[in-house]
């Protein structure tokens, strides 16, 4: 527009000097300043500093007169002046003098000296009004210092936004004639807004959330504080209410002496307090994963159509218009008035504190009307293209509930309902209705909408879901997944041509939601399109390592692999949100989400797979994105993986639409199918079943070549067998050297396409920094355990993965629940097997270079959960774990798995039990490899031993038992006596126990020194064969448990093997070494804090350096208050128990 005037300008006669006109000095300048920027590089004008750029010799060269172009421009007073009140009143946006008038004396009795709520033209007309604003732009900038953007989402996002105008991309066309669309958001119980109470909430780790928000943002921070309190007496009494908090005098002062002066003025304190608090909430939801910050993020869509409109109705009726509502608006004089921060601070008095807060709230409602928000042609334009509901599907019941949460996420729905009238909010909710003559609780599917006349919500439409017979408990309409058939209740309330689904851990930004017509338009341009991809990359600002490697791996999947699944596979499916579907198609062939329960827990790839089936493209565009947040620790991360996992097993192994796909599609088609569904999975599998297949079949063999006479086996065949391994260096070990180089070149590559090479090396630097590598090989284990035992089981089921900043401690018993046996059984089985190969056979050299996978796989599943867990190398904290854990591996509850292991594996084991008959076929053959193993190990123990075979195998299996018996006394905390059916009843104060215990002790230690006074073994293969009965007496137990379970005999059942005692404890004591094989070496670690502090090394490298710093800062603090006593309320055992141990935070 700028340049448009300026090319007008030319045309006219040249202007004089006289008040009102324009330098004809400066209009000559211009023309040289134009055609010097003109002649730069475009990059050379975003990436080099303003002093560079002005000094450089291109630019001297090009505009040799810019010194005396500034002094010029800010010596012209049409230049640097402007009406404040603009002259056109035909469209309603003037202000009359009387009004002028009356505002100027509403400040007359103000104790500042000049009012600070001035309006401001927005709408410039004319040329003068527009070389003005153009010449004071270009004295602005020119001038302009530290303008580089100071986060890094505010590059990332003018980057993109920079770039992407260049993409190809379908001409908008005007928001009349646009495609429309409706988007849905389902929502259950995450957070909607973080209210001041959870932010303020101590952690175990004696943090809060706010702080750890101020860690990670403290740019944002400096800037929310700018904006919002720039004199800083907003925060000054926050501050000071907190403080308050703690002390029970000011709290007692308050409630009770609130005439006195100081009374007076921690209640304008608190107001004040409060006002900011409001501010601190929306900031804070803002930077989490919240449904505030997404409803705010899609509402741009609206705001973008109606600018555009407006615009365009602006054009329609021939008026120049301006929409920059910025500094450049004002003359210098006025500028000085709009910074807030020149305002004089106010006494500390009730008088003073209420004025100014008064003020303050003028100026924040200082023209809160955009002028396009003034327009009610463009309101409707915008609302008939766009619309969005939120398939809130608690609302219903959170509306009558007393619940803090469901009072918080009312709130939070009800405050954007104010904000945002055109949003909606759809729900499930009980009511009752007269059916037949009778009164019937039924489940309906409601609207809600806010009425700003008379202030509440109201109900805009209701449809009853059902009349469901039988009781009440089953009445319930939802038979499908949750989050699925969330999405379908609200439907019927949607509109529009296209239908887009957001989850509401994404943001979108306005700068996106302009080119929202240039989306749409793919579906004009192409009438068998069915569903449109773009860009998801994740939020950018990382909690810690986990969250930033997840974000990594997804940002990969969901920007760079699903281009080329686009193009040249042409089989991209529909990964979920926020991809746009053809809403006219989807209705018609099954719906978005399918509704049907645990084979459709992945419910958006079967939308994909109907486009696919039934001839419709499904395309990516990479010129808009939306953002979207990722898992913050290791569980998180984990529960989503098993999720998708899990859900890819049931959609690629059991559903009719794979069934359909596999017979229809060509051989090419189906080829890259393969590589972008099933492929991954199958291959996942392969990969680590060779590792074990691999060990296993070198033990066979080296078992076979111990077994056997050399005099039998032909010199070749015994050349072959025993230096097949010794090669130092062959062209498998190349292939796998050069797929992990192409792993981390990978990173490079595609990091390098949008940020250079520098950017690419510092990208794969990270990486390396990371140790990225033991993250994917864990990663790779919990897909593969999630789809196998899909496979087998089929238990798929949704994951609320959680959404929060999590910086608090896990005990070690969640974490051996949650990964023993996807990562930690089968972790201490592959060291077992690499320890064996490399060590325990002779004849046949060992090769690290064929193994480094292996351990890396081993060592990342065992130590990788306590790694990542936050002060999971502390000694205080492994001595609590191990402590919690040994007690919950000894009870003797066999109901409640979070109480004891008995109760966990019995559930594990009845599930795996109850399965079909050819899924326990397959794991009873799985479980043969524990035989073999215990086999193996004690032919390569014993295998030159020339003995009877009662002299063989009798020591080793006496002292198994030795070793099982000895093991389950020390397990013995109570007296029990065992039952078959029951369990253990407790005998105390029977006088018992002692007798037993006595009489086992000297049983064991008699029949271990016959053992070892008799036995022709010697001491090293006495040890090896009686580990090999362990082995296989464990095999034994963990077979008949997981793949009989119990006998049953009609309804009635024999025996359960999960309450046998000699079965229990013989599992117990497997599980019990695995964990000690984890946590001694971890007790070792941390042992030597006061030489090497493990625990603050872990916490510096989970974590950037500010929340690092913050961490140990707030247990410091926390200690500190400890010894003082100064707690309150707050009792110093609680805190000692949540972990503030005190002597591992020393200054």
């Amino acid at each position: 527009g700028m340049c448009e005037a300026f090319k007008k300008a030319q045309e006219l006669p040249k202007a004089g000097t006289k008040d009102g006109e324009l330098d004809a000095k400066l209009v000559d300048m211009n023309k040289k300043l134009l055609k010097a920027m003109g002649s730069i590089p475009s990059p050379l004008l975003l990436e080099p500093a303003g002093t560079e750029l002005l000094t450089s010799q291109s630019f001297q060269d090009a505009f040799p007169e810019l010194n005396v172009y500034i002094k010029a421009v800010t010596q012209c007073t049409p230049a640097t002046s402007c009406n404040v009140w603009p002259r056109n009143e035909q469209n309603g946006l003037g202000v009359s003098g009387s009004e002028k008038d009356k505002k100027s004396e509403r400040y007359r009795d103000s104790p500042y000296p000049w009012g600070i709520t001035d309006d401001v033209d927005s709408t410039q007309t004319g040329l003068d009004e527009n070389l003005r604003l153009f010449y004071r732009r270009a004295f602005r900038i020119l001038k302009a210092e530290n303008y580089r953007c100071s986060t890094d989402i505010l590059e990332f996002r003018i980057k993109f936004f920079a770039n992407s105008l260049f993409m190809e991309m379908p001409e908008a066309p005007s928001v009349q004639r646009m495609v429309s669309m409706c988007t849905l958001t389902p929502y259950f119980h995450e957070d909607c807004i973080t209210d001041d109470v959870e932010l303020h909430n101590k952690g175990a780790e004696g943090l809060s959330k706010i702080e750890i928000l101020r860690a990670m943002y403290p740019k944002d921070w400096k800037h929310f504080l700018e904006r919002v309190d720039p004199q800083g007496v907003l925060y000054e009494c926050y501050s000071r209410e907190e403080a308050a908090k703690e002390n029970i005098w000011h709290q007692s002062l308050v409630s009770t002496n609130t005439g006195s002066v100081e009374g007076k003025n921690l209640q304008s304190q608190a107001a004040l307090s409060k006002i900011f608090r409001e501010e601190m909430e929306i900031w804070a939801s803002m930077r989490q994963q919240t449904l505030h910050r997404t409803i705010r993020g899609v509402m741009h869509y609206e705001e973008a159509q109606q600018i555009l409109a407006w615009m365009e109705l602006q054009e329609q009726r021939g008026y120049r218009y301006h929409l920059a509502r910025d500094r450049n608006q004002m003359s210098f004089e006025q500028e000085k008035k709009y910074n807030w921060s020149s305002v004089p601070i106010p006494q500390d008095s009730p008088q003073s504190l209420a004025a100014f807060a008064d003020l303050y709230n003028r100026w924040l409602d200082r023209n809160p009307k955009k002028p396009y928000a003034l327009e009610p042609i463009s309101q409707l334009l915008a609302r008939l293209r766009f619309n969005y509901v939120v398939t809130a599907q608690t609302m219903g019941d959170d509306l009558t509930s007393t619940n803090r949460d469901a009072k918080t996420r009312v709130r939070g729905l009800t405050e954007l309902l104010q904000k945002y009238p055109g949003l909606r909010v759809a729900c499930v909710e009980s009511c009752d209705m007269f059916w037949k003559e009778k009164k019937r609780n039924v489940k309906c599917s409601t609207l809600f909408r806010w009425d700003h006349e008379q202030k509440k919500l109201v109900r805009v439409y209701r449809v009853v879901l059902g009349l469901l017979e039988g009781p009440i408990a089953k009445r319930n309409p939802i038979i499908g997944e949750g989050k699925a058939e969330n999405q379908n209740q609200a439907m019927v309330f949607t509109r529009g041509e296209t239908i887009q689904a957001i989850d509401m851990n994404q943001e979108l930004f306005l700068e996106e939601a302009y080119k929202l017509r240039n989306l749409l338009q793919e579906f004009a341009r192409d009438q068998k399109m069915g569903i449109v991809g773009f860009r998801e990359p994740p939020m950018l600002t990382s909690s810690n390592t986990t969250s930033w490697m997840a974000n990594v791996s997804q940002f990969t999947f969901v920007v760079f692999e699903t281009r080329a699944f686009h193009n040249p596979m042409r089989a991209r499916l529909h990964y979920g949100h926020p991809d746009v579907i053809n809403r006219y198609v989807i209705q018609t062939m099954g719906g978005m989400s399918k509704a049907g329960t645990i084979i459709h827990v992945s419910e958006d790839v079967y939308c994909g797979l109907n486009c696919l089936q039934r001839g419709y493209n499904i395309s990516q565009v990479d010129y808009i994105q939306v953002t979207k947040g990722w898992p913050n620790d290791l569980d998180q991360l984990i529960a989503f993986f098993k999720k998708c996992g899990a859900g890819s097993g049931e959609a690629q192994g059991f559903s009719r639409d794979s069934y359909r796909i596999g017979g229809n599609l060509d051989f090419f088609r189906l080829f890259s199918l393969w590589s972008t569904w099933p492929g991954w999975q199958i291959a996942n599998i392969l990969v680590l079943a060779s590792c074990y297949i691999y060990l296993y079949a070198r033990i066979i063999i080296g078992t076979f070549i111990n077994s056997t006479d050399p005099a039998d086996i032909s010199p070749a065949s015994l050349k072959v067998v025993v230096g097949w391994d010794a090669g130092s260096w062959n062209i498998m070990d190349q292939i796998s050297f050069g797929l992990f180089v192409f792993l981390y070149f990978k990173w490079f590559a595609m990091v390098a396409v949008e940020d250079g090479l520098w950017g690419g090396w510092r990208f794969m630097m990270e990486h390396v920094e990371h140790v990225s590598i033991l993250q994917f090989c864990f990663t790779l284990a919990t897909w593969v355990g999630a789809f196998d035992e899909c496979m087998l089981f089929g238990r798929a089921k949704y994951l609320n993965n959680g959404r929060g900043i999590n910086v608090n401690h896990k005990p070690f018993a969640h974490l051996f629940r949650m990964y023993c046996y996807t990562h930690y059984m089968p972790a201490v089985e592959l060291l077992f097997l690499l320890a064996f190969v490399a060590f325990g056979q002779d004849m046949m050299p060992h090769n690290p270079l064929r193994t480094w996978f292996f351990w890396l796989s081993a060592i990342s599943w065992l130590y990788l959960p306590s790694f990542y867990n936050p002060m999971g190398l502390s000694w205080n904290r492994l001595l609590e774990d191990f402590t919690e854990w040994q007690a919950w591996m000894r009870s003797q509850n066999t109901v409640l798995p979070n109480d004891s292991w008995w109760a966990w594996w019995r559930q594990n084991m009845q599930g795996r039990s109850n399965g079909k008959l050819i899924n326990r076929v397959v794991l009873f053959t799985r479980s043969l490899r524990y035989l073999i193993l215990s086999l193996a190990l004690g032919t390569a123990t014993c295998w030159n031993l020339d003995l009877p075979l009662i002299e063989l195998l009798a020591p080793p299996f006496l002292a198994s038992l030795c070793v099982l018996f000895t093991a389950t006394l020390c397990l013995r905390s109570d007296h029990f006596v065992f039952t078959s059916r029951t369990g253990i009843n407790s005998l105390n104060g029977s006088g018992v126990l002692d007798s037993i215990k006595l009489l086992g002790w000297l049983l064991c230690a008699a029949l271990l020194i016959v053992v070892l006074t008799t036995t022709r073994l010697t001491f090293g293969q006495l040890f090896g064969a009686t580990a090999a009965c362990l082995i296989l007496e464990w095999g034994v137990s963990h077979l008949i448990c997981e793949s009989i379970g119990s006998i049953r005999i009609g309804r009635w059942e024999v025996i359960d093997f999960t309450m046998q005692p000699l079965i229990v404890d013989v599992n117990r004591l497997a599980a019990m070494f695995v964990g000690y094989v984890i946590l001694v070496p971890l007790l070792i670690l941390s042992v030597t804090k006061y030489l090497l502090n493990f625990a603050e090394i872990q916490t510096k490298f989970l974590y950037n350096t500010r929340v690092a710093t913050a961490i140990k800062t707030s247990q410091i603090e926390l200690g500190q208050r400890v010894r003082r006593g100064d707690l309150g309320i707050l009792r110093v055992g609680a805190l000692e128990r949540r972990g503030a141990h005190l002597e591992e935070y020393e200054l």
